[in-house]
């Protein structure tokens, strides 16, 4: 079979968003009390391909923006975290990857032990912004989500976020296809 050598995949550029508990519909700013003693478990904010899908996950960019100055023991401009951010692939029946190895994220300065590319912005006035960048393709491979085993990208969250002005986790990627994959590995 000759494959087209300009096959070019569709790609992913999405928010991971959740469906906020029963609401019809997700929202993928992640600023509410997500706290365990609030009564719940947490929430996830996630990106899942359909079961007839594969996902290739590049990168993922990380966003958060509040009012004040940022120290490096706090998460945005308060205190830390307690139960913290994880990041893992999952599925229905449990974890396939934990990509922050049973360290969960508890303040600014730990994105940037997980993504190294972390910086902090301040114009000199208004809000600050933390920003980092997780190249997952760096480290050796991009993240697979295979939808008909079920998996999906998950950051979870059991803290209360709602001071925070905005939170966002954004994904860059591609859908696999078989054509693609051929001409890659050039057949």
């Amino acid at each position: 079979m000759a494959v087209d050598q300009w096959v070019v995949p569709t790609p992913i550029y999405q928010y991971l968003a959740t469906t906020g508990k029963g609401a019809t519909t997700g929202h993928s700013n992640a600023i509410a009390n997500y706290s365990t003693a609030s009564g719940t478990s947490g929430e996830a904010f996630i990106i899942a391909p359909t079961t007839a899908q594969v996902f290739r996950i590049e990168r993922m960019l990380v966003h958060i923006r509040d009012v004040g100055a940022f120290g490096s023991s706090e998460y945005g401009s308060t205190a830390a975290l307690t139960q913290g951010v994880t990041v893992k692939v999952v599925t229905d029946t449990g974890t396939v990857h934990d990509l922050t190895n049973g360290v969960p994220v508890l303040m600014n300065a730990d994105w940037g032990r997980q993504c190294y590319d972390t910086q902090i912005l301040d114009w000199g006035v208004g809000d600050e912004h933390l920003v980092a960048r997780w190249t997952f393709s760096k480290s050796g491979y991009p993240l697979r989500l295979d939808g008909a085993a079920g998996q999906r990208l998950e950051v979870h969250l059991q803290d209360d976020m709602s001071n925070l002005t905005a939170h966002h986790f954004y994904v860059n990627g591609y859908h696999e296809d078989v054509a693609y994959n051929l001409d890659r590995q050039g057949h």
